[in-house]
């Protein structure tokens, strides 16, 4: 009995001496700079931070669908009926002005102005980059600035709007002809040379040949609005998606009579024809 129980120490002393000289070995092969790099015991660098999971149910997703389906839907709702409130008058006046689109037939009567006059009623308050060929170079060979068709279509009929008090008394509605463009197209689009000569930057340059001025010279009254940088020829050159289309000529100064807008009353139209009808195939 004392032999068993002598044979157990031992075996239990042996096994315990194994199990420290594995351990120490263990911590022997292990390198001090492994442990130091060992990262601490946070929630963060364990990553162990609680996080929030989306449960998608049939119907959360229902409601967020229905709930931006009627939003868009009010929205275009409110765009259709600010856009039917707009007050439009539409005034054909190509046949009203039928002499001075014969007159101007013959090319030879470009420089001569005609002018028609056009009366019409206001009945309430009114609130208010392409290929440049044909048009890159003229015949003698001088580059025409700015080239293409759609700069040499340019709209340049002068418009003015009178409000008729009585039979002989007129007052000319004043007109702005700036703010009519967008700010990206003003100041990043279309830039004019850094020159404060603009007639000396176009020099060696000629106009499109439907043009009756210069690039330079569109607006004697305000020399910022030439060049490039004018507004007419800013809002003309950005092209339109459909072959009927709609172009802002100015806004309402609202001044003197016209602070509130344009008051309800008699009105003419009287126009500067210019623009060459046989070249082009449209109606204004």
């Amino acid at each position: 009995m004392s032999v068993v129980l002598r044979k157990r120490t031992l075996f239990w002393k042996y096994r315990k001496a194994m199990h420290i000289s594995i351990c120490r070995t263990k911590m022997e092969e292990t390198p001090q700079h492994c442990l130091s790099r060992l990262p601490d015991n946070s929630a963060l660098k364990q990553q162990e931070l609680p996080a929030h999971r989306l449960y998608f149910t049939a119907r959360r997703v229902l409601f967020v669908f229905f709930t931006t389906g009627i939003f868009c839907l009010c929205m275009g709702i409110i765009l259709i009926l600010s856009a039917r409130s707009t007050q439009e008058i539409e005034i054909n006046y190509t046949r009203i002005c039928a002499n001075c689109a014969k007159l101007r037939e013959n090319a030879s009567n470009f420089d001569k102005e005609c002018t028609c006059s056009i009366p019409f009623y206001l009945s309430g308050k009114m609130m208010a980059v392409e290929d440049c060929a044909p048009f890159k170079m003229s015949d003698n060979k001088t580059p025409i600035v700015p080239c293409g068709a759609i700069a040499n279509s340019m709209f340049n009929d002068t418009i003015i709007l009178s409000h008729n008090i009585n039979s002989s008394v007129q007052i000319k509605v004043p007109m702005l002809k700036s703010g009519l463009t967008w700010w990206t197209d003003k100041y990043v689009k279309f830039q004019n040379p850094s020159s404060k000569n603009l007639a000396d930057e176009f020099r060696g340059t000629t106009k499109p040949p439907n043009w009756p001025k210069p690039i330079y010279d569109l607006d004697k009254k305000d020399p910022r609005n030439n060049g490039f940088l004018n507004d007419d020829f800013i809002v003309w050159m950005r092209a339109a998606a459909f072959p009927t289309f709609k172009k802002l000529y100015g806004r309402l100064n609202r001044t003197h009579h016209f602070i509130e807008g344009l008051p309800a009353g008699n009105y003419s139209f009287n126009i500067i024809y210019s623009i060459l009808s046989y070249h082009f195939s449209f109606w204004r």
